[in-house]
């Protein structure tokens, strides 16, 4: 499993934004890396944003964050993704990825 350096991560704002690659409809958690994306599996389909509401709240539990932190910015229909978490720095999403991936 790749570790969570190779993540593409970005701060600005008092935000971070994590790219994420989707995987409905398999086993909820994180799976691990996929080129520079987290990958993260949920069991809900991509049906209505009902996949997107399941990554959004996994993400908010691996970082240890509020629901309400965590905001879909691109990629609603992809499976590529891009959320920006708020209120987090980038040094605590790392580690809290690297325990997620450990």
């Amino acid at each position: 499993m790749s570790s969570a350096a190779s993540v593409s991560l970005r701060e600005a704002s008092g935000s971070v934004w994590i790219k994420v690659a989707a995987r409905p409809g398999t086993r909820d958690g994180v799976l691990g890396v996929q080129g520079d994306a987290l990958k993260l599996g949920v069991s809900a389909a991509p049906d209505k944003g009902k996949a997107n509401k399941a990554l959004v709240e996994l993400l908010a539990s691996v970082l240890g964050v509020r629901r309400s932190a965590v905001l879909l910015a691109q990629g609603e229909t992809a499976r590529e993704k891009l959320f920006k978490v708020d209120g987090v720095s980038l040094s605590s999403v790392r580690a809290a990825l690297e325990k997620a991936l450990g």
